[in-house]
């Protein structure tokens, strides 16, 4: 998620879907990604993020309850637990090798959930 993000309707509608389905499927895993913004101001909905719903909300072609279940989806995403990659803080090469490894991570220990006790399987 970066600062334009939130200006995208297309984007908002995809975040509130993938928000929608980890809701119906408890072991469905959302890594979100914050490259040079502050999850915070993705929670509280601050800065540009604010501004954007801002415009949106001016928009009649809007629905108002879609804005609500985007700002609700941007709410649950700045709660997760992510990757946040600030403006030379670490190389961006650094930080999808730290993506990587975090995502493998998660598929390893669900597959061995799912692999324990089976015969002839090793890790």
């Amino acid at each position: 998620m970066e600062k334009k993000y939130v200006d995208s309707r297309w984007c908002l509608d995809e975040l509130a879907e993938i928000v929608e389905c980890k809701k119906k499927n408890k072991g469905l895993e959302v890594v979100p990604v914050f490259y040079h913004v502050d999850p915070s101001d993705v929670r509280k909905q601050i800065g540009p993020f604010e501004k954007a719903f801002d415009e949106h909300q001016k928009n009649d072609r809007v629905d108002r309850e879609k804005i609500q279940k985007w700002k609700d989806a941007m709410r649950e995403v700045g709660n997760l637990s992510g990757e946040h990659l600030l403006p030379h803080q670490r190389s961006e090469a650094k930080c999808i090798k730290d993506i990587v490894e975090v995502i493998s991570n998660k598929l390893r220990n669900a597959l061995s959930v799912h692999t324990s006790g089976l015969i002839g399987i090793e890790s």
